[in-house]
Parts: structure tokens; C-alpha cells; sequence
């Protein structure tokens, strides 16, 4: 499994844990219930530490965009949209682990400090919705960098958002592909033998004229 697979696998966890653990922190705030309290710390810290493991696998698949063949792929605007969400995710992660060490902490106030479990659980609900909310902000970048319907000012063709045409001629019968399909191709030609072809896939959304031997 490549490190796109897995960061795409995995990107989700950081955050939408935070905002699972909210539920038992507040209510174990609340309803005064240890429990929920310890479960609602569980979460975030497991949630938080995830970050790590989100980051490491997102900047493999950031070199590999970069390094091989496949950066065609994604054009310029979704390469802009990578760059601001690797600078996001930066930015924004610390907010993540530090939800992940005031829940580890939080969690052995739990066991040794009695008194201070409720301060911790409130502390940790708090950085809980930071980091919510820093993962859905950073998700917003990530999410344009292969959806161009998600990006504004993109150009639609035939109703639906998409890139726009170009031309590319190579001798031989034309055939309409997406970008996309032409990154692809040209990705397993750079892969494979230099006698092998590939026959790009006609699209329904976007076209470019595009030709094979």
C-alpha cells in the first residue's frame, strides 16, 4: 500500500476522534461519571497521538508527488492545493498533540489525583474542539488537491466542474481522455518497458484531444 493509500486511510482519525471524545468528556464533566471521564481521555490521547503516524505517511506521499512521475497528475491548482494543505497541516497539528499530552495527562490525574480528573477532562474538551476544528480546516485544503469541483473558479465543462480543454497531438486516431488519464499514461509508460503503449480512458466530464500510436 502506497503512502497516499495510507494517509488517506488514516487522515480522519486525528480530528473526528477529538470530536468522538467530546461526547463522554462532557458528559462525564456534566453527570460527574469517572467512566466517561477516563473513556472521553482514552480517545482524545489515542486520537492525538495519531497525528504522528497522519503526518509521517501524508509528507511520504508529498515526496512522491514531487519525486515520480505522478506530480503531473494533480496539475497546477492542485499542487497549489497540496503546498497549503502540507503548510496547514504544520501549522495546525501541534494543536493535536498537545490534546494528546494534556489527555495523557489527564489520564494520570485520573488514577492518582482524584481532585484534578474534572480540571484535566475540561482542558482536554477544550483542545478537543481545537483540534476538530483545525482538522476540519486543514481536510478543506486537502480535499482540492484531486477534486477540482471542490476548488472555486475551476473551469466546468458540460455542466460539471473540471479542467480545461487542451489540445495534444500524436500521430495517429484521436481519442477524448481527462488530464488525468493522460498523467496516468504517461506514468505507466515512464514505469514500464519504452516499447509498451497505453490507451488512455475516453471521459464523460472533461476532454482533450489526445492520440496514440
Amino acid at each position: 500500500m502506497t503512502p497516499e493509500h495510507l494517509h488517506l486511510a488514516l487522515n480522519h482519525l486525528p480530528f473526528l476522534g477529538s470530536g468522538f471524545a467530546l461526547i463522554p468528556l462532557l458528559v462525564g464533566i456534566l453527570f460527574k461519571s469517572r467512566a466517561a471521564l477516563v473513556s472521553g481521555l482514552l480517545i482524545a490521547a489515542l486520537s492525538g497521538w495519531s497525528t504522528g503516524l497522519v503526518m509521517d505517511t501524508g509528507e511520504k506521499a508529498y515526496e512522491r508527488y514531487h519525486n515520480e512521475p505522478i506530480s503531473s497528475m494533480i496539475g497546477a491548482a492542485g499542487e497549489e492545493a497540496m503546498e497549503l494543505h502540507e503548510e496547514r497541516a504544520h501549522d495546525w497539528s501541534k494543536v493535536m498533540y498537545a490534546s494528546a499530552i494534556v489527555a495523557t495527562l489527564g489520564l494520570a490525574a485520573c488514577a492518582k489525583f482524584r481532585k484534578a480528573e474534572r480540571w484535566a477532562a475540561g482542558a482536554s474538551a477544550i483542545l478537543c474542539a481545537a483540534s476538530l476544528g483545525a482538522g476540519i480546516y486543514t481536510a478543506e485544503s486537502g480535499g482540492k488537491i484531486r477534486r477540482p469541483d471542490f476548488r472555486s473558479g475551476e473551469a466546468v465543462m458540460n455542466g460539471r466542474p473540471g479542467y480545461a480543454a487542451s489540445s495534444v497531438s500524436i500521430s495517429g486516431s484521436s481519442k477524448s481522455i481527462t488530464m488525468a488519464s493522460m498523467a496516468e499514461c504517461a506514468f505507466r509508460k515512464a514505469s514500464t518497458s519504452s516499447g509498451s503503449k497505453c490507451v488512455p480512458v475516453p471521459s464523460l466530464i472533461s476532454s482533450t484531444d489526445f492520440s496514440t500510436a
